[in-house]
């Protein structure tokens, strides 16, 4: 059986908006001056956690890291929790993958209590066995310990599985590898020219639909 590990932020969703607002509004209120636009930051905030981009402009001060954090999250929680909308395609994508007798599962280093509210809002949470994301106060769990997580679920029910890991940063190809999977790369989020070919991503497409496609051909060579 073939089961899919999707990553959200820039796979699923868009939320460059919420996220990249926030992290403005968290450095406004740290007094830092950004000259960086929100094409440059995307790259560094929608994919690795927050602790691993907040360091660009703190260094290894921690203490103003989790600062920032914290008015990262204010408004977040506020404003930047309704701002993101769907990738197009992607409901009817999962649809499909159901349909076909997938597995999906999600995950992400989003926080789990931003990431539920999301996935409620648009109703989509039941294309999912399960939903792997850190709590707000687990900030060192990495992608990799989140695909572990769901690869061991996916084992107590299936002795042989094929599981895929699908996201848009090298941060969901560097955490399949690490655990055994081979990845999907997707075009659409925020990773930058190259960054798959050098992480050596097995698969890349760049819609929705040439994921369904893909999905047959691993299908057909899963038989």
């Amino acid at each position: 059986m073939i089961y899919y590990l999707f990553d959200f932020d820039g796979t699923l969703c868009n939320t460059n908006e919420g996220v990249l607002k926030s992290v403005e509004y968290a450095l406004n209120e740290m007094g830092v001056k950004n000259t960086l636009t929100f094409d440059e930051m995307a790259p560094m905030f929608i994919g690795p956690p927050l602790t691993e981009s907040f360091p660009y402009f703190f260094g290894d001060d921690r203490g103003k890291v989790m600062e920032a954090i914290i008015h990262f999250r204010d408004r977040y929680n506020r404003v930047g929790i309704d701002e993101h909308e769907l990738f197009d395609g992607v409901v009817k994508m999962l649809e499909q993958l159901k349909k076909r007798g997938r597995k999906m599962y999600i995950c992400s280093s989003k926080p789990r209590v931003f990431l539920t509210e999301i996935l409620k809002q648009y109703n989509i949470k039941h294309y999912f066995e399960s939903v792997y994301a850190p709590m707000l106060d687990e900030d060192k769990i990495t992608k990799t310990d989140l695909i572990n997580m769901a690869k061991a679920e996916i084992l107590e029910k299936d002795a042989l599985p094929e599981i895929y890991m699908i996201g848009d940063r090298k941060y969901d190809v560097l955490g399949a590898h690490a655990a055994g999977l081979e990845c999907i790369g997707v075009r659409w989020g925020s990773s930058e020219p190259g960054e798959f070919e050098a992480c050596n991503t097995e698969y890349t497409v760049s819609s929705t639909k040439e994921l369904l496609t893909l999905d047959k051909t691993l299908a057909k060579r899963s038989k």
